[in-house]
């Protein structure tokens, strides 16, 4: 099993071995510069959660005044 997504493409990946269960990681906006580590999350999993971009603290941190900057990026 390829875990970095280093190998050839006839390898197999977290995500071939999930078959119909999710497998996913979090991951943040400031994730989305990484190449290497976007190319391995396409790889190895099927499901991505966002660790803090979507919780209410992210989007309306001053009450009344919503940020979706950084949760629009993941969408």
């Amino acid at each position: 099993m390829n875990m970095l997504g280093t190998g050839s493409s006839s390898e197999s990946h977290l995500r071939d071995h999930a078959k119909q269960k999710y497998i996913g990681s979090a991951f943040t906006s400031g994730a989305l510069s990484d190449q290497k580590y976007l190319e391995i999350l396409g790889q190895e999993f099927n499901c991505m959660t966002p660790e803090n971009e979507m919780k209410w603290g992210s989007l309306e941190a001053i009450k009344g005044q919503y940020n979706w900057g950084n949760a629009d990026k993941l969408v």
